[in-house]
C-alpha cells in the first residue's frame, strides 16, 4: 500500500524523495514540516550525482522519524531496510536504478512498509 502510494505521488510528478514522505503521511498520519519537504530538493537523482537513491534514504529518514527515542531500534531497523532494498534491486545507487525510477519507488514504498511492520511494537 505504501509503495503504490508512493508511486501514485511520482506519477503525479513530485520528487522520488518527496512522494515516500507524502506516502508516509497518509499511511502512518505523522506530520511532516514542510521544511523537510524544501529539504528533498538536496537529495533528488541521488544527491545529483547519482549516488544512494534518494527514495531509500528518505525512507531511512522515516524510519528515524518514526522510531525517534530508540537509537537502537533505528539502527536495526534501517540495516533490515537497506538489506532489503539491496536484496530487491541489486543495488541502492541512483545511477543504476534510474532507468525505472517507479519501480524503485514502489520497492522502496513497499520494504519501508514491511520495516516499519516488523519493528513495531518489538523490542528487537
Amino acid at each position: 500500500m505504501l509503495g503504490e502510494t508512493a508511486l501514485k505521488y511520482y506519477n503525479q510528478g513530485e520528487s522520488c524523495s518527496k512522494c515516500i514522505f507524502l506516502a508516509c503521511e497518509d499511511m502512518y498520519k505523522i506530520k511532516i514540516d514542510s521544511s523537510i519537504y524544501k529539504m528533498c530538493g538536496g537529495l533528488n537523482n541521488g544527491f545529483g550525482i547519482g549516488e544512494m537513491c534518494s527514495a531509500a534514504v528518505t525512507a531511512v529518514m522515516f524510519i528515524a522519524l518514526y522510531f525517534c527515542r530508540d537509537e537502537t531500534k533505528i539502527k536495526k531497523a534501517r540495516i533490515y531496510f537497506l538489506t532489503s532494498i539491496q536484496d530487491r534491486l541489486k543495488s541502492c545507487s541512483c545511477a543504476k536504478l534510474k532507468s525505472n525510477c517507479g519501480n524503485v519507488i514502489r520497492e522502496c514504498g513497499e520494504a519501508l512498509e514491511e520495516t516499519i511492520s516488523e519493528f513495531n511494537g518489538k523490542n528487537r
